[in-house]
């Protein structure tokens, strides 16, 4: 397997995007003169920031030496398939870079398709929306939410 750190120029890296403080799809600018890349562009929010790699796994100070404590982002990686992944990088930029997602309130009422942003999770698309309930895929995986109930109109 390549060694992140040594990713080429114009090749994509799934890093921490350091506007958006969440790990996503970025592009690598440059690199520093020891080759390691320096510099990355995101393709969700477009920002441009320095690299931040990916933390690796740490072992705890307890007392038993078979448990082992893993960077949130690890955990996040390790349960959510590349095919769902990109399923959400492409309906977050489908509902485009100009828009703003709308910030989650269980009280409003949303539609399938729309992105919202989450106080826990991030960003999120609506996939499915049952009643008062609602699937919404982030980046972490499918989580249901409550909502306020669509009122039909005639």
């Amino acid at each position: 397997m390549q060694n992140p750190d040594k990713t080429p120029v114009a090749a994509d890296l799934y890093t921490l995007c350091t506007r958006e403080k969440i790990e996503t799809w970025h592009v690598v600018r440059n690199h520093n003169a020891q080759g390691i890349v320096d510099r990355v562009i995101c393709k969700s929010c477009g920002s441009e920031h320095k690299y931040r790699p990916t933390k690796k796994i740490v072992a705890s100070s307890s007392t038993r030496s078979s448990v082992i404590r893993r960077s949130p982002a690890t955990e996040k990686n390790a349960a959510f398939s590349p095919a769902l992944r990109d399923t959400w990088f492409s309906q977050i930029k489908a509902w485009g870079v100009d828009k703003e997602a709308i910030v989650y309130d269980p009280k409003s009422s949303f539609e399938e398709g729309q992105v919202i942003k989450h106080q826990s999770f991030g960003k999120g698309a609506i996939q499915k929306i049952r009643g008062t309930k609602m699937d919404v895929l982030f980046e972490e995986g499918i989580k249901t939410l409550p909502t306020k109930k669509k009122v039909l109109e005639f």
